[in-house]
């Protein structure tokens, strides 16, 4: 299943602070309370809090932006350039204080004890394994493209996302600062 960007609802956060599009859910149709994981993007466009999830255990990775520093409630974390990542917990009292705005963050999340996550980040031409788990791939930069089930050429744009499960996939990048992002999902 492939998601474009371009299909993708933008929403607001409550505190005013960001935008945020949801790339996928698990179930489908899951609320805030009840998902086993999600992947969403979000624009900061101004420095403030993040909302405190508790159970769920966080990934970040800066996709645009000169930097993101957070404020951790016992230390503080920078994200000097795209494509770093850090994960804490969603019971953490986080400060959010871009270097410009917006930043852009992909944001991963899985409800502990329920659901668990590894992240990747991939630049460059490869081959995905096939992995007996869940996988979302995000173009974060360029474009990609692979071979579908038909055999059929498919280009992922940036803000794209495909959804897998097992398959081994080659990915073809189309530029030389093309990025792609992979989150694994074991439930």
């Amino acid at each position: 299943m492939i998601i474009r960007q371009a299909d993708s609802a933008t929403s607001p956060w409550a505190n005013g602070g960001g935008l945020t599009r949801q790339i996928m859910v698990y179930p489908e149709h899951a609320t805030a309370q009840d998902y086993l994981w999600r992947l969403s993007v979000a624009d900061i466009i101004e420095p403030g809090d993040f909302s405190v999830l508790p159970q769920i255990d966080r990934i970040l990775v800066l996709l645009k932006g000169a930097g993101l520093q957070l404020q951790l409630a016992k230390a503080n974390c920078v994200l000097a350039n795209c494509l770093q990542a850090v994960s804490f917990k969603g019971e953490t009292l986080v400060r959010g204080q871009p270097a410009d705005l917006p930043a852009r963050v992909l944001n991963l999340m899985t409800r502990r004890g329920s659901a668990a996550a590894v992240l990747n980040v991939w630049q460059g031409t490869f081959t995905g394994l096939a992995e007996p788990y869940t996988r979302v791939w995000f173009v974060a930069d360029g474009s990609y493209q692979y071979r579908d089930a038909d055999g059929d050429v498919v280009t992922l744009d940036s803000g794209d996302a495909m959804f897998t499960h097992g398959e081994q996939i080659s990915f073809i990048a189309n530029s030389a600062d093309a990025a792609i992002v992979e989150a694994g999902f074991k439930y």
